[in-house]
């Protein structure tokens, strides 16, 4: 489905077979069409995209990548040969090519093991991670891009994930957001390539940090527009700050495992759906860890937290 946000702005919604369809933006410039995340590599997507830009008719000027999850970076090397349109990242996302997803899904596995004591459930969506991929320019924190005829400060803004970027217009007072700050849930903060030092202490900071830009029209990865973006800011991070005091309270002197802190909080019914929590509780476990506010033991083959 396409929308027009502005009259240069139009969105793409690009269906994620794993998750919820994947915000994609078209922006219309005097030297052609701005793509922020083409989305999820399969013959669905492909096909959507061909119809839209033979509705556009206009030429492609550069897709740019806000983060490498295989969601928002898939069909990157496709746009490059079909459209021949150059692909921009950042220079963190690029170090995150150069390590390659295999290899950083591997260092995730390893964290798995060691604290989840049920077995790695090798995650489909990872496959739509494109390999051999090498992106055409990049872009660095407060870089200035032009999107369509305006230009954006690029904004990094690590948790999501650790190459994450936002891009912001002062005279608008536009920010494509990207999966930074979503309207309808809480974006999962995650380890995802195994070498991050604290995700969730680093979404934090990221929040401060962009809740110090002026926004009225918010444009995330996924769900809808959001309109009261400082309100939103806000309500992530009490959600954060109650979900880690839950955590908290739940920790007694016997110890509790990553899974036994979800099965508490979350009703969750179906495997398949535990990955996403299970990780996200794990970054929250380790990160109170950090703040020496719990501790870890090893029990036999599990790893337990306890009371500090």
């Amino acid at each position: 489905m396409l929308e027009q946000i502005t009259n240069e702005i139009f969105l793409l919604k690009v269906p994620y077979p794993y998750g919820m369809s994947v915000n994609s933006y078209i922006i219309r410039g005097k030297r052609g069409l701005t793509i922020i995340d083409p989305g999820f590599d399969r013959v669905e997507t492909r096909n959507l995209w061909k119809k839209t830009m033979m509705e556009f008719g206009e030429k492609i000027e550069r897709v740019i990548i806000t983060h490498t999850h295989p969601d928002h970076i898939g069909l990157a090397p496709w746009f490059q040969d079909t459209f021949f349109a150059p692909i921009y990242v950042s220079q963190h996302s690029k170090s995150e090519i150069d390590r390659g997803y295999r290899r950083s899904l591997e260092k995730l596995k390893r964290l798995w093991e060691e604290y989840v004591p049920i077995s790695w459930p090798n995650p489909k969506w990872a496959e739509g991670f494109p390999e051999n991929f090498q992106p055409d320019g990049l872009f660095s924190e407060k870089r200035l891009l032009y999107i369509g005829d305006r230009e954006y400060m690029a904004i990094w803004t690590p948790g999501h994930a650790s190459d994450q970027f936002c891009f912001y217009n002062p005279d608008e007072e536009i920010m494509f957001v990207s999966d930074h700050v979503i309207q309808e849930t809480s974006p999962i903060v995650s380890y995802w390539n195994g070498e991050e030092e604290d995700p969730l202490a680093d979404y934090m900071d990221s929040l401060e940090k962009i809740s110090q830009f002026r926004v009225n029209l918010a444009l995330p990865g996924h769900g809808s527009i959001i309109m009261r973006f400082s309100e939103r800011v806000e309500e992530i991070k009490k959600r954060h700050d109650l979900r880690l005091e839950q955590i908290l309270k739940l920790i007694d002197a016997e110890g509790k495992t990553v899974l036994d802190i979800v099965d508490e909080i979350y009703d969750i019914k179906n495997m398949r759906s535990l990955f996403s929590p299970i990780l996200a509780t794990l970054t929250r476990l380790l990160h109170l860890e950090k703040l020496g506010l719990i501790r870890g033991e090893t029990i036999g083959k599990n790893k337990r937290f306890f009371p500090q």
